[in-house]
């Protein structure tokens, strides 16, 4: 027996049909956004990514980079903002954007951040001794490798540590007030600081 195609034209069809939208318009959900990749640079900063979501609400989350990233969801859009790197290196976080109506449902966008700028200070900045001598110490704060260089016969300088250097000085025998100054630069040679070191005269 015989079967016309065209009797089972209309049973052919049926499998391009989605299974939601058997009984009606799709209700699918359905996301998209803007960009999957945003850069900043190294200052505090934000930007916005547009969102469209059909037949399903959304949320965001930060996945990486807690500490300095914050997301949240406005409208149709997400706005992320970030703190000023506080280190010459760069970072990365992410962020993702998930349908409420489908947990398989989401994007991840990719957060990229610049080092900030070369930063160094010393403090104090000026240093002074009885002319009994003695030791003091100077903190330094700075968000790279730093060195520094000066001294003297009757002054030693030495770099403890990432934070601190240490001063020694002599005893001063004689009726002057002694005086000299140290430098403190960043290896990049950005940033140079000095420090005034003074030693009161022998009475």
């Amino acid at each position: 027996m015989k079967i016309s195609l065209l009797k089972l034209a209309p049973f052919l069809c049926l499998p391009i049909l989605c299974m939601c939208c058997m009984c009606g318009p799709c209700q699918c959900p359905e996301l998209s956004v803007s960009t999957t990749d945003i850069r900043f640079n190294g200052t505090a900063d934000y930007q916005k990514i547009a969102v469209t979501a059909r037949h399903t609400d959304w949320v965001v989350e930060v996945l990486e980079g807690r500490d300095w990233i914050t997301a949240g969801k406005t409208n149709n859009m997400v706005n992320v903002s970030v703190k000023e790197n506080p280190n010459k290196d760069s970072r990365k976080g992410s962020i993702q954007i998930s349908a409420t109506e489908d947990a398989a449902l989401y994007h991840i966008i990719y957060v990229t951040q610049e080092g900030g700028s070369t930063k160094l200070s010393v403090s104090p900045e000026n240093v002074s001794f009885s002319a009994s001598g003695g030791e003091q110490y100077i903190l330094v704060t700075c968000n790279t490798e730093w060195s520094v260089r000066g001294g003297n016969d009757w002054l030693t300088v030495e770099k403890l540590n990432q934070k601190a250097i240490a001063l020694s000085v002599k005893k001063n025998e004689s009726s002057e007030k002694l005086e000299t100054t140290i430098i403190v630069s960043t290896d990049d040679g950005e940033v140079t600081k000095s420090v005034k070191v003074t030693i009161a005269p022998h009475e």
